[in-house]
């Protein structure tokens, strides 16, 4: 399904922490709508203080959270209760994963939270790209891809390994071995969602900042928004996301039930 995403009216007189962001007004309006539409709120919600709950079908509770903003989205059977869980002050307790945990289990058991979130993205004015001999994979690169992949551990692999997606998967080498490689799957016609995955032998060079440089501009080539997504446990994958232009948009937590 192919979305259109236009730029909020609001944009004019939104607070400094948006003002602060070096991504376009146009990019900004973007997010707002397409995030707002994904939440089941309304585009001002962005612009609220406090806290705005939508219907909206993420997985759990999902929590976005921009200075003394919250927004949450959840499943329609659940807006009303999660809304008399909150008070127009506490949106801080997005970061608190013991107080959310007691916050949401009489919804149902609280199997997993994840956060908190980096959600950063980049235009074409935020952009930083490096230098460097990260090239797009071909079809012949499929052994050396694979070869790669026995070498990462399950989990991180599952945390961030990119697809085999020749033409759009992005490589580095170290004469002919693969030793990184960063990709992006297509949300909505609207988001690159970039995964970056590095050789375990070869990480705090830089050959993770390369790939990913290589896979935004490929993203912004084809047309689409390049968005980064980690934990903020992962400060060094946080910083690469920023050395590159990526800016914060959102600090988000799901909270997944039982």
């Amino acid at each position: 399904m192919s979305c259109v995403y236009t730029v909020s009216q609001n944009l004019s007189r939104r607070s400094n922490y948006w003002r602060a962001l070096t991504l376009s007004t146009s990019t900004l309006g973007s997010l707002v709508s397409y995030w707002a539409n994904r939440l089941g709120v309304d585009d001002d919600a962005f612009d609220r203080t406090g806290v705005t709950v939508g219907s909206a079908d993420e997985g759990g509770i999902q929590m976005f959270q921009r200075g003394e903003t919250l927004i949450v989205g959840v499943s329609e059977p659940h807006v009303v209760a999660v809304r008399k869980r909150f008070t127009d002050c506490d949106s801080s307790v997005v970061t608190e994963e013991n107080a959310l945990r007691r916050r949401f289990d009489s919804l149902g058991t609280v199997t997993a939270v994840f956060g908190p979130t980096f959600y950063g993205y980049a235009d074409e004015g935020s952009f930083v790209p490096v230098a460097s001999d990260a090239r797009l994979l071909t079809e012949d690169d499929a052994t050396a891809y694979e070869q790669f992949r026995t070498k990462v551990p399950n989990e991180e692999w599952e945390n961030g390994g990119p697809e085999f997606n020749p033409g759009r998967i992005v490589g580095l080498f170290d004469d002919d071995e693969l030793i990184a490689a960063a990709g992006y799957t297509v949300w909505d016609d609207f988001l690159a969602h970039i995964a970056v995955v590095v050789h375990p032998n070869h990480r705090g060079k830089g050959h993770g900042r390369s790939v990913v440089s290589r896979a935004t501009e490929q993203a912004l080539s084809d047309g689409l928004l390049p968005q980064y997504r980690t934990s903020d446990e992962w400060p060094w994958s946080v910083a690469l996301a920023e050395s590159l232009g990526f800016e914060r948009f959102v600090t988000a937590t799901l909270v997944r039930l039982e």
